[in-house]
């Protein structure tokens, strides 16, 4: 036999109700409704990138300051692909973690796996953005403006890094002498068949 209390029900309905009319009377928080634009914005231009440049979005729907971009996609670097991070960090770019996957660190005993990133054995390298307190729409825009530019450098950056070397050039004064062998050589074989058509071959 379950015995309910009568008035426990009641100042448990009564509560629900009161938190549930507190909340569509109540403002808002300024700084959650802020994040929460920002990060809507934020979402809109990573899928924009994500067009462009390839890649995907991550969903993490248990997060809701931060996203993670997929660069699997991307040509790898001499460097690994944290060579990314580093372009970000030379264009002022702060915040964007480029995270490899694959890098490991021991600390005494105990090696983590996959250093720095979110799960051990995750299979493709990404990149996480942040929408902090304070950021406006405008940051978010030109953080985006940045990250596009910036992919596209680092892929013609590859792209070269990946070329075989050029031959090396031949000096102009070398170029010369080359021609003046090649005149004095014609030179002495006219001269030789003129004396051999002259005295016959010797």
């Amino acid at each position: 036999v379950v015995c309910v209390c009568v008035c426990c029900v009641s100042v448990c309905l009564f509560t629900c109700l009161s938190l549930a009319w507190l909340s569509t009377c109540l403002p808002a928080c300024p700084l959650c409704v802020a994040v929460q634009t920002v990060m809507t914005r934020l979402r809109e231009g990573l899928q924009k990138v994500c067009a462009e440049h390839g890649g995907r979005l991550l969903h993490t729907p248990n997060n809701s300051i931060s996203m993670g971009l997929t660069l699997g996609h991307l040509p790898l670097h001499p460097s690994g692909v944290t060579f990314l991070g580093s372009m970000f960090f030379s264009r002022n770019v702060s915040g964007t973690r480029v995270i490899s996957c694959d890098a490991q660190k021991k600390i005494e005993t105990i090696t983590f796996k996959g250093y720095g990133a979110h799960h051990d054995c995750y299979p493709e390298p990404y990149l996480t953005a942040a929408a902090a307190i304070g950021m406006t729409e405008n940051d978010v825009d030109e953080f985006v403006r940045r990250l596009s530019k910036t992919l596209t450098e680092y892929k013609k950056v590859v792209s070269k890094s990946k070329q075989p070397p050029a031959a090396p050039t031949q000096p102009a004064h070398s170029k010369h002498m080359t021609a003046s062998l090649v005149a004095e050589d014609a030179v002495q074989r006219i001269m030789r068949e003129a004396v051999n058509t002259v005295l016959g071959p010797r």
